[in-house]
């Protein structure tokens, strides 16, 4: 947040695994610093997500956005 850049990282597990990879490269552009969010995607997935999967998966993602915020790693800011 607050930063004039856009990451994206890409990565496959099967390729991680396989090939032993122990940093991911991270594509960095440069962006208005009044842009923020975060975009996950899953694709090629061996299985559609169904029923409660896609809940827990989310519930994970904010546990661990509330542990940013809660060591100040984070900050929020809501929209006006």
């Amino acid at each position: 947040m607050d930063e004039p850049y856009e990451r994206t990282l890409f990565f496959d597990i099967n390729k991680i695994v396989n090939d032993s990879i122990e940093e991911l490269l991270v594509n960095t552009q440069v962006t208005d610093k009044k842009n923020h969010f975060t975009e996950i995607k899953l694709i090629g997935l061996n299985r559609q997500l169904q029923g409660r999967t896609l809940g827990k998966i989310k519930e994970h993602l904010v546990s661990i956005y509330r542990d940013y915020l809660r060591k100040n790693i984070l900050e929020y800011h809501p929209r006006s």
